[in-house]
């Protein structure tokens, strides 16, 4: 972990793990980047989002690419989801929570760490672009023995404390920002000047701390979100709130109820108030209560980049676009205060807020000047007027009373400790001022002497108290009771260096300095046992030759056995480098021993010694940006002050070896005491007493006066007398973590406040001509501004115009006073730089400055190329500092040059101008550079084809996807190119095939004969697009016909192929499966012009399969045997449908051309219309013309039939009897076929064959007659049994239909046992029955109710018509009995039989007419006929019955019926 926290640590290191995230922040704040899955709305300039997820996302991904480089993403897309899982869960891990409740942050979990392996899995050459750290981490993982396997548990806790917190503070941020349009607006003002488009994400940030109202809300948004806390573990026995804490025990701290501490932030605290840190620094400094981040060594190391990360994205987002709540009435996002948090609390489920934004300026800086904070003079700006001072010194008010003078004094990490004449040592926590720890020596000072030097560690664990009698103690700092170091008695202590390692619970090993020259090893531990020492060594490692008056010691990098030791004295300085030593355990021996006796120091000496000045060896603090003693911070600065004057010098960290010494003494510098501050009590005045130093200053106490001055140029920036007459200073210190400063005299304490101390350090830099340090430390763009000019006027006057153009570039000097400048003194390149530098920093808003700096820039590298160019011609001219291959370097370089600004700059160059440019210096490969890289394919196939480059216009074709280029240019290129071209446009799928069309033909009508059809790319194309593309374009599939049929080869297999495969034979089976639902659909070509073409280019085969198609066979079979083709055209004939005499047609017509060895059939047949065809035995049409392209292949012969026939079409003949379905073809068939002369012996079997199966139907008949016979005489006797039948009716016998009384009106009833009115059923049947059937009795009805009858049947009596007699069983279809009655209240039993049934009626046409049409009275004879038609078809079947039949297959409720069949449908309904 040591490595991530030197890595958050650089926070001002260009190119470290800060710069890469801030960098990608920036990037992905843009517009263009937005996260698809937080938008909510999409438009061309307003785009709402999900501010939660967008936070989120943003610092998710700008993490995710700063780690692991762009491979993980893509090896991994699904990471950021399944991270976002287990974040939202992962609070589970560290309360325990079992399955199956974690579940899902398990799952989520393992798919982190499967994808962190995947990753880990990779060749380092594919993941190359993966941050320093990442390398390191993994690096040290292995030397330290890590598995693969083993590496992304750990990978996966750096990667979540990276994303789980940022996110959440920078939504909250947003959200109180945006919903406040005043606070919008003024902290918009604020960072506006800051937060431009070329300053660099490091600077941006670092001036950003200066946003007083920024940095307000983003503390606000930490105390008021903040709900983290901490573990430790109490070391000895303490008191805390009243209650006695024992020692070991475990104590949690949480922070969220410090933060809410009404005591400590007012009695508004449970409120958000953003300007509560507004004026009010000491809520952050000093102040204990504010721990958003934790405290103590267990505080969070990342919180720095965190807050940069945080304002930069506010900063950027507020000047980029103009920002809106979406939703005015959409309640504000709540706390989410119930999941528990190891950091800051996100908002509820579902509660979030959308912010609308637009990429335009925003509204409230419309009217601000966008060049604000520039001052165009490019005179020194005066950024101090106004400002407070950078130091000041204020007395502090003690809330406390004092018995004797201070002789002592420390402080470190906002602990102050104080010794007093009476032996007292007061331990103040700056942080709770009010709680003091009273703590007296062991012994009186009579016995011990008067406490003289204080030390006290920069984590203010440990405190030494040395007195004037060489007694020394140790204290730590839970403890309040001081134990002596005897083994340090007698030593006078006048310096120590703390180990760099940070100690707590022990001192660990360190260097003691005293005033008898000897430097002391020893190691410090409390402990509460008696018998057991806290000094577990004590050793002399060194003799100086004077006494000790300073020690630094630090760790150098690279390994973690190597140290230096700077150990001073009055007049020397002393520089060691070397190895330690190791023992077994911790604070078991010396380790320094082996350095001292190893290494010999590199020494320094200004001069004589005259005296001893105390604390006269100094350090800088750690810097705010780079806290802690790490050695990844940057170096710090070291004073020397010694009685010769000051020597200032950097602590150097590299070389790692002795010559470190050398190279640091080289590098310092020395200010005699001459001149330096001077006293103003006389030129014998006594030297500064003390020394501190802050980041930048050099701060002295002279008589009764504090001095800074700045340690760059030595100048004074504060000369201030404070102390009061007659007091004289005690101590000036310094709090190396808090970067505080403090004055001690006898009496009063005084902090020296510094404020923005490097404000100036831009100013001092550009006097000493270091620009680049000047423009990292300018604040604002007019001081960046006055340094760019500056550097740039410098480094005119030195002659280096190209390093000029980069720097005039960046400043606000009037354009045309450098571009003349430039031009005046022939600098072209450097003009170009300088105009590239200066489109690189114009806004996007700035249109037509961006387009006309881009053209003059081509411009300027047209020129320069020709230049080059002409150089290389005129080779003999040359002279010898300007050799070819220089120049050929040179070229090279300012085409990658144009390239790389046409790739980065291509939307801001006008088209017409550029082509206008470059045409007119004939640069052809410039020309087509530019024109593929703003994509007009147009002009670059255009140009290649007009010089008949085809592979080239090729290459550009392939990059093209407007459907209109490959229609423009496929005819040129299919002809040229057709393979190639073929290739390109099968890959295009949103091309239409049939404008493609005329290319294809063209390229066929050229081709045709010269390469096969195989070969042919229109036919592969069109096939392409039948097959793959599933084309059903009629103009793709007749093209195809049209190729295949007009090709010159004879071989139509692949049209037949085509053919077969789009459409079966009518009727038959093929090979090609047709789907389901699709055989009634027409083939996708027009098969009349099919037929038109094969038949013109003499495609019989093609021909015959599209007549089968048309379902035409007899032309078909016709067509095939005319030529030859007699296995076509039984092929038809067996695989078609047909009704019996077609299909005996066409065999008869087969076995017709084969016995006569030549068609019968002179006429072609229409391909609409079958014409009448000559048959067997029958005349035919006049002889007509055959079809050009379809002429017989053998010579006409006659019509006659020959003379004779071989035994071969005998045998033919008979194999196509055979061949042929059963029942098709027989013997009697073929004979008249054969000549009158022929021996029958050659068709004996045959006629054997069908003689036997003649008499075996005779046979079959006589015994079906015997049967007819039987039946009728059957028939004969149960119809006299008839007159015998009755039924018994019940007394109100309902009828089958409608349900009332039988015997109401005229009725039928049948042998089942049903009974209906004779109406009744005629309305069934007419209702129920066919449509014949229906219309027929509607007529009859419709007749005899005209004619007046009183009732359907009409005869007034009563009989019985129709069935086999009352005795019928039930329910039998043809013999049930119909009785017909009349109906009478007194009708109790039926009418006995009265008669046979009579046969049905025939309605002749002209009957019916006469039915329809006479109004005329019936005549008796013909009202009895209809009658008894309509008890003919009334009375054949039981309509009862016969509606149960019906009725199986209807419905339970009719869904579409009357009101009353839906009311019926709706109650069952369940």
């Amino acid at each position: 972990m040591k490595i991530v926290r030197q890595e958050l640590s650089a926070m001002r290191r260009v190119g470290g793990l800060p710069d890469e995230v801030l960098s990608s922040v920036s990037d992905l704040s843009r517009w263009e980047k937005v996260p698809p899955g937080s938008l909510v709305e999409h438009g061309d300039d307003v785009r709402v989002v999900s501010l939660a997820r967008w936070t989120r996302e943003i610092f998710i991904q700008a993490s995710t690419h700063t780690l692991f480089g762009k491979a993980m993403i893509q090896l991994n897309p699904g990471l950021i989801e399944e991270f976002f899982t287990f974040d939202d869960r992962s609070w589970m891990v560290l309360y325990g929570i079992p399955l199956p409740w974690s579940i899902k942050m398990k799952v989520s979990l393992g798919r982190v760490q499967s994808a962190l392996r995947k990753y880990l899995e990779l060749p380092q050459s594919e993941r190359d672009d993966a941050s320093k750290v990442m390398k390191m981490l993994e690096s040290s993982m292995r030397e330290g023995g890590f598995q693969t396997r083993e590496m992304p548990p750990v990978l996966s806790l750096i990667y979540w404390g990276f994303n789980t917190n940022a996110w959440k503070a920078c939504f909250w941020c947003i959200c109180y920002i945006v919903e406040d349009r005043d606070l919008l607006k003024a902290i918009r003002e604020e960072v506006l000047p800051i937060a431009e488009d070329e300053v660099s994400p490091l600077d941006l940030s670092s001036k950003l701390k200066s946003c007083a109202k920024l940095n307000s809300v983003y503390h606000e948004v930490l105390r008021f979100t903040a709900a983290t806390g901490s573990a430790r573990k109490s070391l000895t026995q303490r008191t805390l709130g009243g209650k006695s804490i024992a020692s070991g025990t475990d104590l949690v701290i949480t922070y969220r109820e410090i933060l809410m501490s009404e005591d400590i932030f007012g009695e508004d605290a449970a409120s958000f108030r953003w300007d509560r840190f507004l004026h009010n620094d000491t809520l952050i400094k000093n102040n204990a209560g504010y721990t958003p981040f934790g405290g103590g060594v267990g505080q969070c190391p990342g919180r720095f980049l965190a807050q940069a990360e945080i304002l930069s994205l506010i900063a950027l987002t507020l000047t980029r676009y103009d920002l809106e709540i979406h939703d005015e009435n959409r309640a504000f996002p709540s706390l989410d205060t119930k999941t528990p948090s190891l950091g800051m609390m996100g908002p509820k489920v579902g509660e979030d807020l959308f912010v609308r934004y637009n990429e335009e300026i925003p509204k409230d800086l419309k009217t601000m000047d966008p060049a604000a904070g520039f001052n165009g003079s490019g005179n020194l700006p005066e950024a101090n007027e106004g400002s407070p001072p950078i130091f000041d010194v204020k007395k502090v008010d003690m809330q406390f009373s004092i018995a004797s003078e201070f002789v002592a004094a420390q402080v470190a990490n906002n602990v102050l400790i104080i010794a007093l004449q009476t032996g007292r040592i007061m331990r103040i926590d700056l942080d709770n001022p009010a709680d003091i720890d009273d703590i007296d020596l062991p012994r009186k000072p009579a016995e011990v002497g008067t406490i003289r030097r204080l030390f006290i560690d920069p984590t203010a664990s440990h405190l030494i108290v040395s007195t004037t009698l060489g007694e020394n103690y140790y204290l730590h700092m839970q403890s309040k009771t001081p134990k002596e170091l005897k083994r340090l008695r007698g030593v006078i202590i006048e310096c120590i260096s703390w180990n760099p390692s940070q100690p707590t619970a022990s001192t660990r090993e360190i260097l003691v300095g005293a005033t008898d020259g000897k430097v002391y090893e020893t190691f410090l531990e409390l402990s509460n046992e008696f018998y057991r020492r806290d000094e577990k060594f004590v050793k002399n490692v060194y003799q100086a030759e004077a006494p000790i008056c300073g020690i630094w010691t630090d760790q150098l990098p690279g390994r973690l056995d190597l140290r230096r030791v700077i150990i001073a004295t009055n007049g020397r300085l002393l520089h060691f480098v070397g190895k330690i030593g190791r023992h077994g355990s911790e604070g078991s021996g010396s380790i320094f021993t082996r350095l001292f006796e190893t290494e010999s120091p590199r020494v320094h000496e200004v001069g004589p010694a005259t005296g001893v000045a105390p604390s006269n060896f100094v350090v800088t603090p750690d810097s705010p940006e780079y806290p802690g003693l790490d050695s990844a911070k940057p170096e710090r600065i070291f004073a020397w002050l010694s009685s010769q004057g000051l020597t200032l010098g950097k602590l150097i960290l590299d070389p790692a070896d002795p010559q470190l010494g050398d190279k640091l003494f080289r590098e310092s510098r020395w200010r005699p005491k001459s001149a330096g501050p001077q006293s103003r009590k006389g030129a014998n005045a006594a030297r500064p007493h003390f020394v501190a130093l802050t980041q930048w200053h050099v701060v002295q106490v002279i008589d009764n006066r504090v001095v800074a001055t700045n340690r760059l140029d030595d100048s004074v920036v504060y000369d201030q007398a404070v102390l009061p007459s007659g007091q004289q200073p005690l101590a000036l210190l310094a709090d190396l973590k808090k970067n505080t400063f403090w004055l001690f005299t006898s009496q009063e304490i005084f902090e020296i406040e510094v404020q923005d101390e490097d404000r100036d350090i831009w100013k001092v830099m550009m006097k000493a001509q270091r620009f680049e340090e000047a423009l990292q430390y300018a604040n604002n763009s007019a001081q960046k501004d006055a340094v760019a000019t500056a550097s740039g006027d410098y480094l005119i006057d030195k002659g280096q115009y190209m390093e000029a153009a980069g720097v005039y570039g960046k400043s606000t000097k009037p354009f045309e006073q450098v571009s003349l400048a430039f031009l005046d003194k022939s600098q072209r390149d450097a003009l170009r730089r300088y105009l590239m530098t200066k489109l690189a920093g114009l806004k996007k808003t700035s249109i037509m400055q961006r387009i006309m700096l881009a053209s003059w820039l081509v411009e300027l590298l047209m020129a320069k190329l020709d230049s080059l160019d002409d150089m290389l011609m005129t080779e003999g001219e040359l002279t010898e500092d300007k050799k070819p291959a220089d120049i050929r370097r040179s070229l090279s370089t300012v085409q990658k040059e144009y390239e790389e600004f046409v790739r980065r700059y291509k939307d801001d160059l006008d088209r017409k101008t550029v082509y206008d440019i470059i045409s007119s210096h004939g640069r052809e490969e410039e020309l087509l550079y530019f024109s593929t890289a703003i994509g007009d394919y147009n002009y670059i196939l255009s140009h290649w084809v007009q010089r008949s480059n085809w592979p080239e216009a090729l290459k550009a074709l392939a990059k093209q996807t407007s459907p209109e280029v490959f229609y423009k240019f496929s005819t040129v290129l299919i002809e040229h190119s057709p393979a190639e071209f073929t290739d390109i446009i099968m890959r295009q799928t949103n091309l239409d095939p049939g404008r493609l069309i005329p290319a294809c033909l063209n390229y066929n009508e050229k081709n045709a004969g010269s390469v096969p059809q195989k070969s042919n790319q229109a036919i592969r194309y069109l096939l392409f697009c039948i097959n793959n593309r599933n084309s059903t374009d009629p103009a793709v599939h007749n093209t195809l016909i049209s190729i295949y049929a007009t090709h010159p080869s004879h071989d139509e297999s692949a049209l037949l192929h085509y053919l077969e495969s789009q459409s079966p034979p009518a009727g038959s089976r093929s090979a090609f499966p047709t789907p389901r639902g699709e055989k009634d659909r027409p083939p996708p070509y027009d098969p009349d012009f099919a037929l038109r073409l094969c038949i013109q280019h003499a495609r019989v085969r093609s021909c015959v399969h599209i007549y089968t198609t048309m379902g035409q066979h007899v032309p078909a079979v016709e067509l095939a045997l005319q030529h030859g083709e007699t296995d076509v055209a039984v092929t038809v004939a067996e695989g078609a449908e047909h009704d019996q005499p077609t299909r005996k047609k066409l065999w008869l017509t087969i076995a017709k051309s084969v016995i006569s060895g030549e068609t019968s059939v002179a006429k072609f047949p229409s391909p609409a219309k079958e014409q009448k065809t000559k048959t067997p035995g029958g005349g035919g049409g006049p002889q007509e013309k055959q079809p050009k392209g379809l002429e017989h292949r053998a010579a006409r012969k006659s019509d006659t039939t020959p003379q004779t026939t071989d035994p071969a079409t005998i045998q033919t003949a008979l194999s196509l009897l055979r061949r042929a379905p059963p029942g098709t073809l027989r013997i009697e068939d073929l004979l008249p076929l054969f000549p009158d002369f022929l021996l029958i012996d050659a068709f004996k079997p045959e006629i054997t064959s069908a003689l036997q199966s003649y008499s075996s139907q005779i046979d079959s008949l006589k015994r079906d007659m015997d049967d007819s016979a039987r039946t009728a005489a059957q028939l004969r006797e149960e119809e006299e049994r008839l007159d015998e039948r009755w039924m018994l009716l019940k007394p109100g016998e309902g009828c089958g239909v409608c349900g009332e009384v039988l015997l109401e009106r005229r009725f039928w009833c049948w042998g089942c046992g049903h009974g209906a009115h004779v109406d009744c059923v005629a309305r069934s049947v007419a209702r129920w029955g066919s449509r014949g059937v229906a219309r027929r009795v509607r007529e009859i009805k419709g007749v005899l109710e005209r004619d007046g009858a009183a009732a359907i049947g009409g005869g007034g009596g009563a009989g019985i018509r129709g069935g086999a007699g009352a005795g019928a069983p039930a329910g039998s279809k043809g013999a049930s009995s119909a009785v017909a009655a009349t109906a009478g209240p007194s009708a109790t039993t039926t009418h006995p039989a009265a008669g046979a049934p009579s046969s049905s009626t025939t309605t002749t046409a002209k009957d019916q007419a006469q039915t329809h049409t006479s109004n005329r009275p019936l005549s008796k004879q013909k009202r009895a006929e209809l009658v008894e038609e309509l008890d003919e078809i009334c009375g054949r079947e039981c309509v009862v019955c016969w509606e149960g039949v019906r009725l199986v297959d209807e419905p339970f409720v009719n869904v579409e019926g009357s009101v009353a069949e839906r009311r019926e449908r709706d109650s069952w309904a369940v």
